[in-house]
C-alpha cells in the first residue's frame, strides 16, 4: 500500500469510525426513558418530510461543491 493510497483509506475509515464511536456513545449513555421517547418518536415521524428535507440538503451541498 503506497503512503498516498494509505492517507486515501484514513481518510475514509477514520471518519466512519469516529461517527459509530459517537453513535455508540451517544446510545450507550442514554437513560432507559430517552430511549423510549426517541423509538416512540421515530414511530410518529414524518419520513416525506425527512425525505424531502434530505434531498433538498443533497441538492445544496452539490451546488456549494461546485461553484465553491
Amino acid at each position: 500500500m503506497t503512503k498516498k493510497q494509505l492517507i486515501k483509506f484514513l481518510k475514509t475509515v477514520l471518519p466512519l469510525l469516529l461517527g459509530v464511536y459517537l453513535t455508540w456513545s451517544i446510545f450507550h449513555s442514554m437513560t432507559e426513558e430517552s430511549l423510549h421517547f426517541f423509538y416512540k418518536s421515530l414511530e410518529e415521524e414524518n419520513y416525506l418530510m425527512l425525505t424531502l428535507g434530505l434531498i433538498s440538503l443533497y441538492i445544496l451541498t452539490r451546488k456549494i461543491k461546485n461553484h465553491g
